[in-house]
């Protein structure tokens, strides 16, 4: 056996069988050899998955800062109003809170009344009273509650009740009868008809024992009864019973059979005796857009209606087709009326003003604020309105602070370092680095269109960095939120023109061939410069089919709105929202041109201007991503082909240096045969 030893670079040996080569290796040499290429696309996928990434997060970065510009399109954002309330008595009689229209001062409030509901209960109990059933017997009687076979324990003497044989008159007389030395007797209830029973003696009643067997006392609602000489059912006895069919409920006055309906406040309400019960009527009626709250009340056997609101509206209550309510005492029943609300406002010009309401939330007494009534007093609560000055720097920090976010990222994926190993993925880009560039100059820059006030950032606390920083200290944006409150609280319209001025101006462009005779108003849903173009198309009818198209100048997507059916002379205020549209008095098909320009614009507006285009869905960046997508995809591909050639190689020099093999091997194998003959000649 021979081994190669000669290089350290050899890549085969003698090994011994067949030709001794080492053809694995020498193949795989081959293969590694013209792998450089594919190596090369593999790191420039990896370098540009990087870009790809980089921009893609910036994107996100730049739309979360829009949406916080966006805020500020509201010019009210940073005049919120925070209210306090300072107790003229013990606790405050009122919680209060402000809007921006509020106006910044203090002011006293007396609560005289508050608001309350009306409410109605049945004009008598419901069920059938227990003296009509007292004869009858016990098992049959109208009881909330079922009475039990056994016995029960009045002052230590046990009495036996069967309700199967006996009857309520039976067990009063047994029990006048016992030696437990009391009286029983039927009394009146609240609506004076005997319906509870009393128990009376010349000590302290006892009532009930450990070894009762009988609900007698409880089902008669004795047994919880204050004790003393006189012991009286603490609800009535005879009781409508709620969860059974209206047709058993044992009314006093029974429903009419059948499906009937009612209406409370004018909803009407439907019930059938046959499947209804009082429990199931009240939830429809609770469930309903009736207004009110309805009760059932256990101890007095009646129901009651309570309105939802307040004041001193009363329930309207009709029987339309049945006799639910009349039946039930709600439709006689008189009504308690709520009050309304009544409070004293005193501004301190002198004269105080009483303002009414009839709900305990008050919004029309001082402009822009909002009082809930708590309790009355004759004490009048202080309440004070002022700026809320932190809630609006916390606008601003956060508007600050997602700026920030966004123009340091830039900077670090686009920074250059003389080892270009520290550079950022970037940092070749010059159009990533002009966005980073131009967020900076936006907010030093003055706002446009404005004279007078407040101009720049810089006045409300919002800068780079005072002037002679040091290097690398004024990178990102500083707030100053003692300078920002007090900016604020001095000249609030001034603090909101610099974030939040915006006017647009729309303009009929002369030369049109379409139907516009003028225009009046501002447009509202459009807050970037553009044109509108408006065309007319006219009807088999007479009148004006209009589109218009608005074309943003950043070149972002058109906007189409359409209107129908407008005649000559006609004014339109659909078809351009914020834009009054008049026609002439002739139409004519064609087309007119409205210029919208932006004269005034904050801070807010200007960076709105500036990212919408890029952030956009087929904007600047999600187009870079995307074309950095398919160069990726495309690199991949080719990346993959150059795989598949390369094993196609090797699959080739596989196969010849197999038949090689086996061409040594049939060398080798004859060379033994006639090596074998020689030897045997020879001998």
């Amino acid at each position: 056996m021979v081994t190669s030893t000669s290089s350290s670079t050899q890549r085969y040996q003698f090994s011994g069988i067949a030709s001794g080569i080492d053809t694995k290796s020498i193949i795989q040499g081959l293969i590694d050899a013209k792998k450089g290429p594919v190596t090369i696309m593999q790191a420039k996928v990896v370098s540009r998955r990087r870009e790809s990434d980089a921009i893609k997060d910036i994107n996100s970065r730049l739309n979360n800062l829009l949406a916080k510009v966006k805020l500020f399109e509201d010019a009210t954002l940073l005049q919120g109003r925070i209210a306090s309330v300072t107790a003229g008595g013990t606790n405050a009689t009122i919680s209060v809170s402000a809007s921006t229209t509020a106006t910044i001062g203090n002011f006293k409030v007396t609560v005289e009344q508050l608001a309350t509901a009306t409410s109605l209960t049945s004009a008598a109990a419901l069920g059938t009273p227990m003296e009509t059933a007292r004869a009858g017997l016990l098992k049959d009687a109208n009881l909330a509650q079922a009475v039990t076979a056994g016995s029960f324990t009045i002052n230590g003497v046990s009495i036996s009740v069967d309700p199967a044989t006996q009857s309520l008159d039976q067990i009063i007389t047994a029990i006048n009868g016992s030696a437990a030395g009391v009286t029983a007797s039927l009394v009146p209830d609240a609506g004076g008809n005997n319906n509870r029973l009393q128990l009376t003696s010349g000590s302290t009643i006892n009532l009930g024992s450990g070894a009762d067997t009988s609900n007698f006392l409880s089902a008669t609602n004795l047994l919880a009864s204050p004790t003393g000489s006189t012991r009286t059912s603490t609800a009535n006895l005879g009781v409508t019973q709620t969860s059974t069919t209206l047709a058993n409920a044992r009314l006093a006055t029974p429903i009419n059979a059948g499906a009937g309906t009612f209406k409370i406040n004018g909803v009407q309400i439907s019930y059938d005796t046959g499947i209804d019960s009082i429990s199931t009527v009240l939830s429809k009626i609770n469930s309903s857009t009736a207004n009110v709250i309805a009760t059932y009340d256990a101890v007095n056997d009646k129901i009651s209606l309570v309105s939802k609101a307040t004041g001193s509206t009363s329930v309207a209550l009709e029987d339309n087709g049945g006799n639910f309510l009349a039946a039930t005492g709600l439709l006689g029943a008189s009504q308690n009326l709520g009050k309304n609300a009544r409070i004293v406002v005193d501004t301190g010009n002198g004269s105080p003003t009483t303002v009414h309401s009839t709900t305990n939330t008050v919004t029309n007494a001082v402009q822009g604020v909002s009082l809930t009534l708590l309790k009355e007093s004759a004490t009048a609560d202080t309440v004070q309105v002022g700026h809320d000055l932190d809630g609006a720097a916390a606008k601003v920090q956060d508007l600050v602070s997602q700026f920030n976010s966004s123009y340091d990222f830039i900077r670090q994926q686009t920074a250059i370092n003389k080892n270009a190993s520290l550079s950022g993925v970037l940092s070749t880009d010059a159009t990533i680095s002009a966005i980073g560039d131009g967020l900076r100059r936006i907010l030093t820059e003055t706002i446009d269109g404005v004279t007078g006030g407040k101009s720049t950032l810089g006045e409300i606390g919002v800068s780079f960095g005072a002037a002679g920083s040091a290097l690398g200290t004024t990178n990102l944006l500083q707030f100053d939120a003692t300078k920002f409150k007090a900016a604020l609280e001095a000249d609030p319209n001034g603090v909101t023109q610099v974030l939040s001025a915006f006017t647009a101006t729309n303009t009929l462009e002369v030369g049109g061939t379409g139907s516009l005779a003028s225009i009046s108003g501002t447009v509202s849903s459009i807050r970037r410069p553009g044109t509108y173009t408006v065309t007319t198309n006219l009807n088999q009818d007479g009148t004006a089919y209009l589109t218009a198209v608005f074309k943003p100048s950043d070149g972002g997507p058109e906007v189409t709105t359409t209107a129908d059916n407008v005649a000559a002379g006609a004014t339109n205020t659909t078809l351009i929202p914020g834009l009054s549209l008049t026609m002439s008095g002739v139409l004519t098909a064609g087309t007119n041109a409205i210029t919208v320009a932006t004269p005034q614009r904050g801070i807010g507006a200007k960076l709105d201007h500036y990212l919408d285009p890029l952030t956009r869905s087929n904007g600047v960046l999600s187009t870079r991503h995307s074309d950095a997508t398919k160069q990726i995809d495309d690199m991949n591909n080719r990346i993959t082909a150059m795989n598949e050639r390369l094993e196609r190689e090797r699959t080739r020099l596989s196969d010849k240096f197999t038949r090689m093999e086996q061409a040594i091997a049939r060398m080798q194998a004859q060379r033994s045969t006639l090596t074998t003959l020689a030897q045997a000649v020879a001998g």
